[in-house]
């Protein structure tokens, strides 16, 4: 990968849909790439061999604020990497199994400092979103939220009503059926594709500021 020499400067490089499965270098890449603040790699067909070993000790991981992973062939244990983006703002890992509970608690302890979070299609239910499971301080500074296309059938998670910061919430394909509480400070919501019988049920309408 020739190209990316002289390339020092690069803050934003987005390889999406750039199929890396044959490439034994492509990690070099990111090595070449010290400044690197914002990385999407979606839809790329990596798993955690691919990325995990190269990551873990490169230069760039402090420095990432906005990185995408959605849509690749990870699985859990999350990959080490994640507790040194100490500056990581935006996550997706959209298409990540977090069937464990544990494993979602775990993302959200080790990246502490994520305001933007995309787990669309990640096979969530509503056992993994139970207060026993998760460290709720977590959630304080997360302001966007996408729970998209995850099979949480049922009652509005509680747990959301508390996230002070919350701003934009995307519960698209969620499969609920409850009322919603009140939550005053959104400005973005999306509940398209679920099974409220009547309006009463998105009550949440009437007090929050949605645009």
């Amino acid at each position: 990968m020739a190209w990316a020499f002289g390339l020092s400067s690069l803050e934003l490089l987005d390889l999406s849909l750039v199929v890396f499965t044959e490439a034994q270098d492509w990690g070099m890449v990111l090595h070449m790439m010290p400044s690197l603040i914002k990385l999407s790699l979606s839809w790329c067909g990596l798993s955690n061999a691919d990325l995990g070993p190269f990551l873990n000790s490169s230069r760039i991981l402090p420095n990432i604020q906005h990185l995408d992973l959605g849509y690749n062939s990870f699985k859990a244990p999350f990959p080490a990497f994640f507790q040194n983006m100490t500056s990581l703002a935006f996550l997706d890992l959209s298409y990540f199994n977090l069937s464990s509970g544990s494993n979602f608690a775990k993302l959200l302890n080790m990246i502490p400092s994520l305001s933007e979070l995309h787990l669309s299609d990640c096979s969530l239910d509503m056992t993994h979103l139970s207060s026993h499971r998760l460290n709720f301080s977590t959630f304080f500074n997360i302001q966007h939220l996408d729970l998209s296309n995850n099979p949480l059938e049922g009652d509005f998670p509680s747990f959301l009503a508390n996230m002070t910061s919350l701003r934009v919430l995307d519960l698209s394909e969620t499969m609920l059926n409850s009322s919603l509480p009140i939550m005053p400070k959104l400005t973005g919501l999306d509940l398209s594709r679920n099974k409220f019988m009547q309006v009463e049920d998105v009550g949440i309408w009437r007090q929050c500021h949605l645009k």
